[in-house]
């Protein structure tokens, strides 16, 4: 099973996305994500064959809640070559200190660590396959580059603020129509 841990998104935060996401919709070439797979990513496993080891790995964390606003668009690796089109994530320090804590608790448990410092963002579109650097043949698609444009052109947007209270295990299946996700646990933060 392919799973990841994350944070949920209230629906009015959700419906504030994807009303931005509908506006651009006539941008030809542009893979958006699924209103419904928006999240915010604290640590990807991927496959995974114990999930209970995974799930009892992070049964003893404790985090506070705290405070995330969802403002502010941009593109990994950047504007200049685009792969990735995102909206910003900004919180105080739980949010990474739940990441950090995430991490060790996991690498305890024997799952490999992260090879890249945590950067919270919501994915609203992929260039190919997405990764930071071509794969293969893909060439950069038009459409990010008009993408780019709106972003620079327009005000930053301002998608809402949650008070984060829980996090989830997820498990993600992928398929022609893109990776489905399902809440396989719930982990309340205090």
């Amino acid at each position: 099973m392919r799973l990841f841990f994350a944070l949920d998104i209230p629906s009015e935060i959700r419906r504030s996305l994807t009303d931005y996401v509908d506006s651009l919709r006539r941008v030809p070439g542009v893979r958006f994500m699924a209103p419904e797979s928006y999240h915010v990513t604290l640590k990807f496993l991927g496959e995974v064959q114990d999930v209970e080891r995974a799930k009892s790995a992070v049964a003893t964390v404790r985090s506070p809640r705290f405070e995330v606003a969802f403002c502010d668009v941009g593109f990994f690796p950047n504007a200049k070559a685009p792969r990735v089109f995102w909206a910003g994530i900004h919180a105080d320090e739980g949010l990474p200190n739940l990441a950090t804590a995430l991490e060790d608790a996991l690498a305890q448990a024997g799952f490999p660590r992260e090879d890249r410092p945590f950067h919270p963002h919501l994915t609203l579109a992929r260039n190919g396959s997405g990764s930071p650097r071509p794969r293969g043949d893909e060439q950069p698609v038009a459409g990010f580059r008009a993408l780019v444009y709106l972003a620079e052109k327009n005000p930053p947007p301002e998608f809402g603020t949650m008070t984060a209270s829980e996090f989830f295990l997820y498990e993600s299946k992928l398929s022609p129509r893109g990776a489905q996700y399902n809440k396989l646990a719930r982990f309340p933060l205090t």
